[in-house]
């Protein structure tokens, strides 16, 4: 029967034990003894680095409250199953979105997939699993530099948040980032996809062959926008688009062989090659002087103040075989071997052997433990291998180019 599961989930969240700064009372006492100290007027020094006259009002902020919001999430989900004796599918969704407790930063999701297996005869099987996620990471503007909210907590409480037009105030002793909140944007765009499709033969009772193909591709798309009034977009405004995309193509096929010997005996074997290609580009933009705040692609920039674009690319081509032997449920000998060879090595030195053996002892299927009331599972296993590392990066065994 078609089944149909349907779920929710909210929550929220906020900062815990959040640090306690000086109050307008307070910081005036302090900056007042330290100018004192200097034999300088508090007033007139406070105004003098800050260019305002915020010494003797009224106001009392508590900066570092601005840079948090309360925090919520919410997730729907829903997936379809059935199927018949020859035919299975699954299809399934979900939409997650995830506000931080930082200001300005959030995180949205959704995601789709489709799993579909049919059994064309009684020796051909074959099927796809399809996915597809879009997210869109809601960033804080200038997040790697002081423009930080979290640096708020840097202002005097003598500074009000708003002037009296009911604009944020610049007129700050350090920059006022929630200026980037408004006008400012940092939008990261991810789209993904990990889907296969496998055909399998049976070959005989024993032996089967199956071949899959799969691929890993991922676009990264992100689009930052600094308006004039912003402390790294000042005086004209500034944006920046980045796109990387990433796609790695595997293809694999394998022989497996399993047979039964009598009621002790069971002997599986695998072998197989896999060949992985990857390819990985990106371009990048920078441009200045935007009209207005309106207009923030870099198609209305004045300027393009600088571009660039990348492309790297690897590949893998490995040969594998593994055999297992069970005796009697609870004796077990394994043994694999591996040849990886990889682009990023040096054409001498591009493949690797790799093997590896184990064996084990399930205790509990033993006749002295078997029926304990104690011990439901216990296994004794040690093993040994080898195995190497190709993150080195793309074209690192290079260290002279010529054309």
């Amino acid at each position: 029967k078609t089944r149909v599961n349907v779920g929710y989930f909210m929550g929220w969240s906020e900062p815990t034990k959040k640090q306690k700064f000086l109050n307008a009372t307070q910081y005036k006492e302090l900056f007042g003894v330290a100018a004192a100290n200097s034999g300088l007027d508090p007033a007139e020094e406070f105004e003098g680095e800050t260019g305002t006259t915020d010494w003797d009002g009224t106001v009392n902020t508590n900066w570092a409250d601005q840079a948090f919001q309360k925090g919520t999430i919410s997730q729907y989900t829903v997936s379809i199953t059935g199927g018949d004796a020859k035919t299975k599918f699954l299809v399934s969704g979900s939409w997650n979105d995830q506000k931080g407790i930082i200001l300005g930063n959030r995180l949205d999701r959704g995601n789709g997939r489709i799993n579909l297996d049919h059994t064309v005869s009684s020796r051909i099987k074959v099927g796809v699993n399809l996915s597809l996620s879009k997210s869109r990471n809601y960033r804080v503007p200038s997040d790697n530099d002081f423009a930080n909210p979290l640096q708020l907590n840097a202002l005097p409480p003598l500074h009000p948040i708003y002037n009296a037009d009911g604009k944020l105030n610049s007129a700050t002793l350090y920059y006022n980032n929630l200026i980037d909140q408004v006008s400012g944007t940092n939008l990261a765009t991810t789209f993904r996809s990990i889907s296969n499709a496998y055909g399998e033969l049976l070959i005989t009772p024993e032996l089967t062959f199956r071949s899959q193909v799969g691929i890993d591709f991922n676009n990264l798309q992100e689009e930052t926008f600094l308006g004039k009034e912003t402390l790294d977009g000042a005086p004209t405004g500034q944006a920046f688009n980045n796109q990387v995309t990433a796609a790695v193509l595997t293809t694999t096929n394998t022989l497996n062989y399993r047979k039964s010997f009598g009621d002790n005996h069971v002997f599986d074997a695998l072998g197989g090659i896999e060949f992985q290609n990857g390819k990985v580009t990106g371009a990048s933009v920078t441009g200045i002087g935007f009209p207005s705040n309106r207009f923030t692609k870099i198609a209305s920039a004045a300027i393009i103040q600088g571009g660039s674009s990348t492309e790297t690319g690897f590949a893998f081509l490995s040969y594998f075989a593994k055999a297992n032997y069970k005796f009697k449920d609870r004796y077990l000998l394994g043994a694999s071997f591996r040849v990886d060879g990889s682009s990023r090595f040096g054409k001498n030195n591009r493949y690797g052997t790799f093997p590896a053996m184990s064996a084990g002892w399930i205790i509990t299927e033993e006749d002295f433990i078997k029926n304990s009331n104690i011990v439901s599972f216990l296994k004794l296993r040690g093993s040994y291998g080898r195995t190497g590392n190709a993150e080195i990066g793309n074209f690192s065994s290079l260290s002279l180019f010529s054309a």
